[in-house]
């Protein structure tokens, strides 16, 4: 149970990250034009991550209390 539990976990963690990659890349080719493609794809993966680690920390303090 637990494995699935984590497979389902890691499956929507990665979700999460890929879909707002996507979407912060979207907005970053319209917002800064002048960039070039690495300096665009490397900032929208951090800005990726970091929406991938609040959903994360937002469900370990859900499941605390």
């Amino acid at each position: 149970m637990r494995q699935i539990s984590g497979a389902i976990g890691a499956a929507v963690v990665i979700t999460i990250f890929t879909t707002q990659t996507t979407s912060h890349r979207k907005s970053l080719l319209v917002e800064t034009p002048h960039a070039t493609a690495d300096m665009v794809r490397t900032l929208a993966s951090i800005l990726g991550s970091s929406g991938a680690y609040y959903f994360m920390t937002i469900i370990a303090i859900i499941h605390l209390f």
